[in-house]
């Protein structure tokens, strides 16, 4: 946890947006998805307990599919769209559009948390 300067009353926890970390550890395509810089963001606690109360568990998809979605990424970095500064929401959207296969468990939970941050 780190503190806020900027605003002192607020405290921020550092957010991955693919979580729990064992299980996204499992494999080495899942592990460095949810490891990719755009994928952690720094959230205020409150909101950070929040989005865990609300959604419990994003299921990995398959190794493939982690793979293809950190290449999409990576492009998306190269051509200058991926920013440190981006919200929360705009990292889960860009999340599901790399993901949207069609069937996918990730993509609901994404939209589970992406609903709890829109409703902070």
């Amino acid at each position: 946890m780190r503190k806020n300067h900027d605003a002192p009353d607020t405290e921020e926890n550092l957010h991955h947006l693919l979580w729990d970390r064992r299980t996204w550890n499992q494999t080495p395509s899942s592990k460095a998805l949810r490891e990719f810089w755009y994928c952690r963001i720094y959230i205020p606690t409150t909101l950070h307990q929040r989005i865990h109360r609300l959604v419990t568990y994003i299921p990995p998809p398959s190794p493939v599919l982690c793979d293809e979605t950190l290449i999409q990424l990576i492009q998306l970095e190269r051509h200058d769209t991926l920013h440190q500064s981006d919200s929360i929401d705009k990292r889960i959207k860009i999340l599901i559009f790399c993901l949207d296969t069609g069937k996918n468990g990730t993509i609901k939970a994404l939209k589970e948390q992406l609903d709890a941050i829109e409703h902070f």
